[in-house]
């Protein structure tokens, strides 16, 4: 279904956004899934993680000729302009859920699919369970793997398990959302109207402001963790994907940063550039990014 885009964002977000790029909306058996669209030819999924939304690919999508790239990009639910779940239907399976109903209704078949943060375990479960052959993934800063005993979380995944003041932080002062550019190595990457347009699918829907503590504690912590079995769902898939595998890394990541070890542990043959850049990497190293996507698209199958 498609949307006016001038309707649905304002002029100052459109304006940063690349010509013919057009807004869509998928209804699945949960709720509303928005996303963007842009291009002909080569199917290309851009899946972004927390707490941004497609706007995040917009430099990417730029550098792709849209006479020969057809990219998509959703956004997850309950971050843009998707349809939100309630608190206690807001766990990884209806993400899950979600996005492999997307993947089934537009056809990922010899896609090159892009994943970073939340986008990776969510887009990558959601691949497993559509068992269609796609052209080749693109890493970028984000998690494959189930945690070993003895689980060691990082101090962040340690703080927002708390109660009382992560929700203040979060919910109240709206953390992490005037905080994107401390993530970044190049801190005026996310600055101005950028910053401000991460932030208005927010303003339009204030019960988005909880989605970002709701995201952050769907990080398992031990084998019981809800999310711990599509984890391990998520690595078997990568141990046995036998298409091409990139990987583009931000070093200055602090979230992410480490966890380069693990992603080249699971996939076998991995190809990884290692980029000066922070977490939102699409943001600081695009033209890596889209390079990576233009290579994996003349991989035959």
């Amino acid at each position: 279904m498609k949307v006016n885009t001038s309707k649905l964002f304002p002029d100052w977000i459109k304006n940063q956004l690349p010509e013919g790029t057009e807004s869509n909306y998928f209804k699945s058996s949960l709720a509303k899934l928005h996303y963007l669209t842009r291009g002909h030819g080569h199917k290309v999924i851009l899946l972004h993680g927390n707490p941004t939304w497609s706007f995040l690919w917009r430099k990417v999508m730029n550098e792709l000729d849209q006479s020969a790239f057809n990219v998509i990009a959703p956004d997850l639910l309950n971050l843009g302009f998707s349809d939100s779940l309630a608190k206690d239907d807001f766990n990884m399976e209806n993400h899950v859920l979600a996005l492999t109903e997307f993947f089934e209704k537009i056809d990922i078949n010899n896609a090159t699919v892009v994943v970073q943060d939340w986008g990776g375990p969510i887009g990558l479960a959601a691949l497993a369970r559509c068992k269609v052959k796609i052209k080749g993934l693109i890493i970028l800063n984000t998690g494959v793997a189930a945690p070993k005993a003895p689980y060691r979380i990082s101090k962040f995944h340690s703080f927002v398990n708390k109660r009382i003041l992560p929700d203040l932080l979060f919910n109240i002062c709206g953390y992490p959302m005037y905080s994107l550019h401390k993530v970044q190595h190049d801190k005026s990457s996310i600055t101005g109207e950028v910053a401000k347009a991460y932030r208005y699918p927010m303003r339009q829907d204030k019960s988005k402001w909880a989605s970002a503590l709701r995201f952050a504690r769907m990080v398992p912590n031990s084998d019981s963790h809800p999310s711990y079995g599509l984890f391990k769902e998520v690595e078997k898939f990568c141990r046995e994907f036998e298409g091409p595998v990139e990987a583009v890394w931000g070093t200055k990541d602090p979230i992410l940063g480490r966890g380069l070890k693990k992603v080249v542990a699971v996939f076998k043959g991995i190809s990884v550039e290692e980029v000066e850049a922070g977490h939102f990497l699409q943001e600081e190293c695009f033209v890596s990014i889209a390079e990576a996507i233009k290579r994996i698209a003349k991989e035959k199958l």
